[in-house]
């Protein structure tokens, strides 16, 4: 079983380095990128233009079957975690239910 887990920004500072969000940025950032692998995750050919991240014809083989639980932590607030969680999904449910 995998779990993935996503955070705001890494505690690793070597990983920030790497990982460079324009300041003022960060959940904006992580909104756009979980848009983007909601998307990757239930679609067979991906196209996706954003402000932040830009995807042409991608592919996430095999889908994983039942889908993938999305874990979001949230160390100053726990509404932070909830309210992207629990964001309808394009299909009108919520998406910890997609």
């Amino acid at each position: 079983r995998v779990l993935p887990v996503f955070g705001l920004r890494s505690a690793l500072a070597a990983e920030r380095a790497l990982f460079a969000v324009p300041d003022g940025k960060r959940a904006q950032v992580f909104d756009e990128a979980l848009q983007l692998l909601r998307i990757a995750l239930r679609d067979d050919d991906v196209t996706f233009a954003g402000e932040f991240f830009t995807v042409e014809g991608a592919r996430v083989l095999p889908k994983p079957e039942p889908p993938l639980d999305i874990w979001i932590g949230a160390r100053h607030s726990p509404h932070f975690a909830w309210q992207r969680s629990a964001r309808p999904t394009a299909a009108g449910r919520r998406s910890r239910d997609a």
